[in-house]
């Protein structure tokens, strides 16, 4: 071959290739085509791919050229899609070469017969199944070849002799190996495409199977907590009546036992929806000091049983305030403390909080919780994050637990980008520590003291019953009556939860009306007045949420009217679909007494003022911050003196002295800030220091005042309430002054 047939054959071979890109990029546009049209336009991409190549010979002698049109052609069929993409590249290659004219047109038109019946075979070849690989394109390449020299004896016997034994071997390496090379290449992409619809499609699968998932987790969370609203609220009614000390352990046991099985339930829940890659976070900014010492108190009742020492230990160089998820960063530290008081007999549990540096020196909030228990052998240390696993079986009949807590807590970790380890030795206690990325924030005051006093609408749903502060499980919602003179309606068709809603609402003073499904609900709201509904989610006949928004419809004050969903589905996108149904609030099945009370305050307090009309409007207003006051605080003390045991000791006797001799000055500024906003009418300025006040508050035990706080804090309609609130959270300073002057109660305490 001389140099201009070189030079042609790397011509012949650069246009194969950029066949073989330009198939690759029109396989997705051409995908949406129809069969025929699909086909054409194949046909036109590989017969046109065939006319460029008889633009560039190769002249192997003088007067012996070829060209590699051969190629496209053979494999328009089996890569084009059928017969119609084979014909079609077929003709414009033959149409071409009849333009071109000459002595070799007629034997040109039989080899492209040839080619088309070559190229035919091939894609039924792919249709019916059969081996489709290099071996079959390089045979259909030799086929190509002996077509071609068929077709020279239409030329003479010793014309078509001469050609072959000249160009015969030349061609029909070529013929092979071009056949070959670029039908796998483009083999190789139709498999990557086939790849990548099947990664697809195995995508979709599993977003179906994730949307299955998520309906069966919100169908078994309302099969399972609905029952367990019936079987603890009927056992909290049980627990308020007169029994004998022998009854009163029994149900003591099965409310006990009730509670277990509510958090196994939420722990599965939880896992699931970490499985399905659906648990949301809600950083916010957060006191790290409220929260180790919500679980400090919270704990310290246990480890008292006990007889072990809970220590904290919150280093100096700690940010007051951090971003993060309050309430997943809880679950972890609950759920770490609770184990290791658990796993621990004698001795003690530390609770360390510092900050720390990573790998690549990125700030880290770092918690240790150490105790003192029975340890874990160094094989079984990663072992204990998996899913239902523990220490060793002997545990779990002697201690208890799913072995879902730890999975839950290195699974919530991971999700807020930080990690879960363990240091033990057997016998010799363990190490647990959580790292955080650690983001300041600036400083927001306190806290929240419960998740009562996040009881807005719509707030984030606490699922785990560790969540929830002393203060909430030492409040008794059933000896009050902080609902009194409100009227509910209640829509849930489950008997038993039925029955239940009414009598605990009745005690808690509320005039209650039950309905059994949502048509029922809307009927009644069309023709009686009420100040709130409690509405069930899954109802037959008309469900809660088109029950809602068929109120809704109704105009004037029943527009208006509070509406809380009561559902056992904790899947969050729920929540948000029944808060553009015109719902304020969301309450969890089974029902947290204290949290009812503190939603239903909140919903009837923000009423708009349009429900109140006419001459009696002022007196309306005024009774109704009288209400709201009284259900806010019920029977709330002044001061709770347990609280401050619970705080001093869980800190160093230096730290709550210096905490008790901050109180006074801290005070006495906040009371001059609520004063001056009041004169200046400073609505704003007013919720500032009323959220100030209120985390402080609550770490002294000063539980009225904190009550009154978080109503402060929240915007004030009028005038005459941010009056009446200031009077009364400004008396409860001033009643904290003069004792602390008198030296009671807190440096008797302390």
């Amino acid at each position: 071959m001389n140099t201009a047939g070189l030079l042609s054959l790397v011509q012949n071979v650069g246009l194969l290739a950029l066949l073989v890109v330009v198939y690759a990029a029109a396989a997705e546009p051409l995908a949406r085509l129809s069969g025929v049209a699909r086909q054409l336009a194949y046909g036109f991409v590989f017969g046109g791919a065939g006319v460029a190549l008889m633009s560039l010979p190769i002249e192997f002698a003088p007067g012996l050229i070829f060209d590699g049109r051969s190629v496209p052609m053979v494999l328009a069929g089996a890569f084009g899609g059928g017969p119609l993409a084979a014909a079609t590249a077929v003709g414009l290659v033959t149409g071409n070469r009849f333009l071109i004219g000459g002595d070799g047109a007629l034997p040109a038109s039989v080899v492209s017969l040839g080619m088309l019946a070559i190229s035919v075979g091939l894609w039924w070849l792919r249709r019916r199944g059969g081996p489709f690989n290099v071996a079959v394109f390089a045979t259909a390449g030799a086929a190509c070849a002996l077509t071609l020299f068929s077709a020279l004896f239409l030329l003479g016997r010793e014309t078509a002799l001469a050609i072959a034994a000249s160009l015969g071997p030349a061609y029909t390496v070529t013929a092979v190996s071009g056949t070959a090379l670029f039908g796998y290449l483009l083999l190789l992409d139709d498999r990557r495409r086939e790849a990548l619809a099947a990664a697809e499609e195995a995508r979709r699968a599993a977003d179906a199977a994730n949307r299955a998932k998520s309906r069966f987790l919100a169908q078994m969370s309302h099969e399972l907590r609905t029952p367990l609203t019936g079987v603890l609220g009927m056992l909290e009614l049980m627990r308020g009546a007169s029994l004998p000390a022998t009854h009163r352990s029994y149900v003591e046991a099965m409310h006990s036992s009730g509670q277990t099985l509510l958090t196994l339930v939420n722990d599965i829940l939880d896992f699931s929806k970490i499985e399905a890659e659906r648990m949301s976070l809600s950083p916010a900014p957060v006191r790290v000091e409220r929260i180790a010492f919500d679980v400090m108190s919270f704990f310290q009742p246990r480890a008292r049983e006990k007889e072990l020492a809970l220590r904290l230990n919150l280093e100096d160089d700690v940010p007051e305030t951090v971003l993060c998820d309050d309430h997943r960063v809880r679950q972890i530290l609950f759920n770490l403390v609770g184990n290791a008081l658990k796993f621990t007999e004698r001795g003690h549990v530390e609770v360390s909080i510092r900050r720390d540096s990573g790998s690549e020196g990125e700030p880290l909030l770092r918690f240790e919780v150490r105790d003192s228990g029975i340890g874990i052998d160094r094989e079984r240390q990663q072992q204990i994050f998996e899913p239902f696993e523990q220490e060793d079986g002997s545990t779990t009949k002697r201690f208890g637990g799913s072995g879902l807590g730890l999975a839950i807590s290195r699974r919530l970790a991971e999700i807020m980008a930080g990690s879960l380890t363990v240091r033990s030795e057997k016998g010799l206690g363990s190490c647990f520590v959580l790292t955080l990325p650690l983001v300041e924030a600036p400083p927001v005051g306190a806290e929240a003291a419960s998740p009562a006093a996040t009881a807005a609408p719509l707030p984030p749903q606490t699922e785990s019953e560790a969540s929830a502060s002393a203060a909430d499980r030492a409040a008794d919602p059933v000896g009050a009556r902080p609902l009194e003179g409100i009227r509910i309606l209640v829509a849930e068709d489950a008997p038993v939860t039925r029955l239940l809603l009414g009598e605990m609402l009745t005690k808690l003073g509320a005039s209650v009306l039950l309905v059994e499904d949502g048509a029922q609900a809307v009927e009644r709201v069309r023709g009686e007045a009420f100040d709130v509904v409690l509405m069930d989610m899954q109802m037959p006949v008309l469900d809660g949420v088109e029950a809602a928004r068929q109120i809704r419809a109704l105009g004037g004050a029943q527009a208006e009217l509070p509406i809380l969903a009561l559902t056992a589905d904790v899947v969050a996108e729920h929540r948000r679909h029944y808060q553009s149904a015109g719902l304020d609030g969301v309450l969890h099945k089974p029902v947290d007494w204290s949290e009812l009370i503190a939603a239903v305050t909140v919903v009837r307090r923000d009423r708009r003022p349009s429900l109140v009309a006419g001459a009696a409007a002022a007196e309306a207003d005024e009774r109704t911050i009288d209400e709201t006051i009284e259900t806010a605080c019920g029977a709330l003390p002044s001061f709770d003196p347990s609280v401050q045991q619970a705080l001093g000791e869980a800190i160093p006797a230096e730290r709550f002295r210096e905490i008790v001799n901050l109180w006074a000055p801290f005070a006495e500024e906040h009371l001059a800030q609520l004063r001056g906003a009041l004169a200046a009418d400073d609505r704003e300025g007013f919720s500032r220091a009323s959220h100030s006040v209120k985390g402080t508050a609550g770490y002294l035990g000063y539980r009225r005042l904190e009550a009154l706080c978080l109503l402060g804090q929240q915007p004030q309609e009028s005038r005459r309430t941010m009056e009446r609130l200031g009077e009364e959270i400004c008396g409860e300073l001033e009643g904290s002054l003069r004792a602390d002057a008198a030296g009671t109660p807190l440096h008797a305490v302390g």
